[in-house]
């Protein structure tokens, strides 16, 4: 395995446009607004279910959480679920009584087994009656869409898959199973298709 691949070596490569943002999103951490200080370690929590080991210096939470420049009704939404903001913060406070209905304790003194567990639940939309004002199964697979979408849009969680970066201007041509392009990091034999 290339323990010292760096994503960000390539950037020469890239278009002007693509290297300011990517340099921009690795320079700047947005100020999180929407999380108190008790959803935010829920937040943490969930995240470190779905993404384990996720790098520190990923900001996830602090993207998931940014301002929402003025208006909480800004981007895209399913119809059966309330808008991001409202989303987060009722999806969390319904995870804790959840778990406060299973485990006779709230979400923070899960066990990582149990939070495991209990999102598996709530992913199958198998969950208590009377708690949930929007469909659980619609709001994980929301937020988890949210949290990977955000951990891999930056080069820290591109250098851990050895993804060698936008291909734009020379483009991806070897598309095959063992076919690697002459700018990818070479991997350990086992380690791909």
């Amino acid at each position: 395995m290339v323990d010292d691949f760096d994503v960000m070596s390539r950037s020469g490569h890239w278009d002007r446009t693509t290297r300011r943002v990517i340099e921009e999103r690795i320079a700047t951490t947005p100020t999180q607004q929407l999380f108190d200080d008790d959803e935010l370690r829920k937040i943490e929590k969930v995240i470190e279910a779905v993404v384990p080991g996720a790098q520190e210096n990923v900001p996830i939470k602090e993207v998931l959480g940014r301002e929402f420049e003025g208006s909480f009704r800004k981007g895209v939404r399913l119809v059966d679920l309330p808008w991001r903001p409202d989303m987060y913060k009722k999806g969390l406070a319904f995870i804790d009584e959840e778990a406060r209905e299973r485990f006779g304790k709230g979400f923070l003194d899960l066990s990582m087994d149990e939070i495991a567990d209990l999102l598996g639940k709530v992913s199958l939309a198998e969950v208590k009656d009377g708690i949930w004002e929007f469909p659980p199964d619609l709001f994980f697979r929301t937020i988890v869409e949210d949290i990977v979408a955000i951990y891999y849009s930056f080069p820290q969680s591109w250098n851990e898959i050895k993804f060698a970066g936008p291909a734009y201007p020379y483009g991806y041509y070897q598309l095959g199973c063992k076919g690697r392009m002459w700018y990818e990091p070479e991997l350990e034999e086992g380690t791909h298709g």
